[in-house]
């Protein structure tokens, strides 16, 4: 997949299995891995674009002629750029009855696993949303929250999970989702980056709805 900026995305594919916790997963369990511990920093792939070309890329995005759903595609394609080790991204926004759904996505696997959330009301999207607070799931086989997601995303191959609200009001009006191959994918200083990620994402969506009236932007202001 080729972005606006050029670059191909690199994320992690995820590989399907049956739930279980192999040797590999429990070895995990009781600490991430050593090179995303300690310092805070992040540990970035050569093949990765440094963030300010993609924060660039968002501050760019909504000026012209895209409309908001262009956008919206173009901000999950490009997450996967911004945050190393995610392996899947989608868009979660509200309707007019306040329900969530689905805007965009990388994959039919993040729309089915964004869908288990709505139906349960339970995983790290749908809390997001709730709370207006970023939620990480750092080891998806020993996340006890949400069972049925834990074992939706664990058999579709996720090990850890990234959700965070997008607004910039105590009322959100939707979430940024991310989900990694690797357990410990999301670590303090990658959340942060995630979060500076999503602000700009939110920024360049406004504009789109804004530039063509969308009823998007109008439930912003209100809120």
């Amino acid at each position: 997949l080729m972005t606006g900026q050029g670059h191909r995305k690199t994320t992690v594919p995820l590989e399907r299995r049956p739930w279980s916790e192999s040797a590999d997963d429990v070895s995990h369990a009781s600490s991430p891995p050593t090179q995303r511990s300690g310092g805070g920093k992040v540990h970035r792939g050569s093949d990765l674009p440094h963030p300010s070309m993609i924060f660039g890329a968002l501050v760019r995005l909504g000026r012209g002629d895209e409309t908001p759903d262009v956008v919206l595609k173009c901000i999950v394609a490009l997450a996967g750029e911004a945050v190393p080790d995610v392996s899947e991204a989608s868009l979660t926004l509200t309707d007019g009855s306040g329900s969530p759904y689905t805007a965009a996505a990388t994959s039919p696997t993040m729309v089915d696993l964004d869908l288990c959330q709505y139906e349960e009301l339970g995983g790290p999207c749908t809390q997001a949303l709730i709370e207006g607070e970023t939620v990480v799931i750092q080891y998806m086989a020993k996340e006890v929250r949400w069972p049925r997601y834990r074992y939706a995303a664990t058999l579709e191959g996720a090990r850890s999970a990234l959700a965070i609200p997008l607004g910039r009001g105590p009322t959100p009006i939707g979430t940024l989702n991310l989900i990694s191959a690797r357990p410990y994918g999301f670590s303090p200083a990658n959340v942060e980056l995630a979060e500076t990620f999503a602000t700009y994402a939110y920024d360049a969506y406004m504009r789109a709805c804004r530039a063509h009236a969308s009823p998007a932007f109008q439930y912003a202001r209100q809120e």
